[in-house]
Parts: C-alpha cells; sequence; structure tokens
C-alpha cells in the first residue's frame, strides 16, 4: 500500500513540474517557429519565450512587447496568434488574407488560429470568420452587435 501511495504522489509532482512553463531564449524554438517568427517581426520586440511541456507535447508561447502572443506546437507549427496592433501578413494563409482584404479592406486581423479542420480569424471590429484548413470560407462565427 506504502508503494502504491508514493507511487501516486510521484506522479502527481511529475504532472505538476510538467505544467510549469519555463523561460527560454530564441534559439529554444523550432527553426520553424523562429524562420516564422523573424519574418513577421524584429527579434528586439520579443519579451518571452516559454516552453511548456516535453518532448512531443511541447507548446512555446512567444510575448512581444506590444501584447503580442505567438503559440506553436512541438514541431514549431503556428497554432495561434494575438496581435493588438494587428496579425502580419506572412503569419496569415494567402487565401484568407485575400478573402479578408477582399471583403473587409477597413478591418485588420488582430487573432488568427489554426487545427487540424480549421481555421480562424478575429477581425478588429470582433467578427469571427472560419476557414477549411485550405483557406476556404466556411461561415462567420460571430458578429458583434457594435459591428452591424
Amino acid at each position: 500500500m506504502k508503494k502504491i501511495v508514493l507511487f501516486v504522489l510521484s506522479l502527481v509532482c511529475l504532472t505538476a513540474c510538467a505544467d510549469e512553463p519555463k523561460v527560454s531564449s530564441l534559439d529554444a524554438l523550432p527553426s520553424t517557429a523562429k524562420n516564422l517568427l523573424l519574418q513577421c517581426i524584429d527579434s528586439q520586440d520579443i519579451l518571452q519565450v516559454l516552453v511548456e511541456g516535453y518532448a512531443l507535447d511541447k507548446e512555446y508561447k512567444i510575448v512581444l512587447k506590444d501584447g503580442s502572443e505567438w503559440e506553436f506546437d512541438h514541431k514549431g507549427h503556428l497554432e495561434s496568434v494575438e496581435a493588438p496592433t494587428g496579425v502580419p501578413d506572412a503569419a496569415i494563409p494567402a487565401a484568407i488574407l485575400t478573402y479578408v482584404k477582399t471583403h473587409y479592406p477597413k478591418l485588420t486581423i488582430v487573432e488568427y488560429s489554426i487545427d487540424h479542420h480549421e481555421q480562424e480569424v478575429e477581425l478588429s471590429s470582433g467578427i469571427e470568420l472560419v476557414f477549411d484548413s485550405k483557406g476556404n470560407f466556411l461561415r462567420l462565427d460571430d458578429i458583434p452587435v457594435h459591428a452591424l
């Protein structure tokens, strides 16, 4: 019984430690993430690089001086960007960027996220647009009252 309790306690401790983000540097990022970041921003704008998890469960979060946050998976693929002044065009797939500039020319993309099946952008007005994995428009997800 003692061994079981000790095993459970050590497992809980290991799990708790794994959730603690660790401050790191730009060099810790996979090359895919680093290349995209340096294409979009000045490295002097990076306030903090955080690494969470281990091995295949690693995630990277980059915080910029302007409050922007970039998140990447363990391979360095972009998962999301929140940028109050606008997400850089280079971070947005061309099809989505073209759609937004055509249909909402006066608005900027302030948030972009991607998962296996969909991509989503939030515009400066609060409107949220959903696209498929290839960048084809699917639907409006959220339309704030003030945007009508």
